[in-house]
């Protein structure tokens, strides 16, 4: 086997700014391209790492065949590089899960859920935010499949890690409201909301790519709920930020 390895911070790096300016088409490129370089260079580490970013990307671009591709050699490499009991592999178990659940697989996504935690937790701080990460996506699997009352407690769980401040914290609220929503629980939806745009316009949140992707991420959240100028808004923001990318 060759030495050499696949230069992953620096594709990550060119990825980030792809990012930056939602330039998808050539993200997807680069990631291709990336996979293909690695598996010439017989690099199945450097593999792993963009096999882990495009089932991220794959998931955005709701290209499911090419998703379930990504995951199958994904966890197949987790487990041939002796991944499974390392944060690493836990994050790309969660990442796994979390495109599972996006294309209708929620029973599927449940236990690599389950064991990333395991791993966290023998691994991880209590307050490390992958937790959080992790407790958020679980919870929609959750609720997909009817199970609120532990959806709840997940989210819950979640702005504990977070402190209940954050960017991450207002999607875990806006979360919370369309669980609400679907539970009949209609009248908890309003507070919810109301944190979620407290967090969303503080002044002090720098109005960067991930800025962006928020908004653009919670916007149709808003509108579902009935807040549809504050979801043009939002809307409106993010499309501004990734223009001056």
């Amino acid at each position: 086997m060759t030495d050499r390895k696949f230069p992953v911070k620096q594709m990550i790096a060119e990825l980030d700014a792809l990012f930056a300016r939602n330039d998808l088409d050539v993200a997807g490129e680069l990631l291709e391209r990336s996979l293909n370089e690695a598996i010439s260079l017989r690099d199945p580490s450097g593999e792993l790492s963009i096999l882990n970013e495009l089932t991220g990307y794959y998931r955005k671009r709701l290209n499911r065949e090419r998703a379930l591709e990504v995951i199958d050699r994904a966890l197949f490499l987790v487990d041939e590089l002796g991944q499974r009991n390392k944060p690493s592999g836990a994050t790309v178990l969660l990442n796994c899960a979390t495109t599972l659940k996006t294309f209708g697989k929620a029973d599927r996504a449940l236990p690599l859920y389950s064991r990333a935690e395991e791993i966290y937790r023998a691994t991880l701080e209590k307050n490390d935010p992958r937790f959080a990460a992790l407790y958020n996506n679980r919870a929609l699997s959750l609720c997909d499949l009817g199970r609120y009352r532990e959806a709840e407690e997940s989210y819950l769980s979640a702005l504990e890690v977070l402190s209940d401040s954050g960017l991450d914290a207002a999607i875990t609220h806006v979360n919370l409201a369309e669980l609400y929503l679907a539970a009949g629980r209609e009248g908890e939806i309003g507070e919810r909301m109301t944190r979620a745009l407290d967090i969303l316009l503080d002044p002090e949140i720098p109005h960067d790519g991930y800025y962006a992707f928020v908004l653009e991420k919670c916007a149709p959240a808003f509108r579902g709920l009935g807040y549809v100028e504050v979801a043009d808004e939002l809307k409106r923001v993010s499309e501004d930020i990734y223009a001056s990318h």
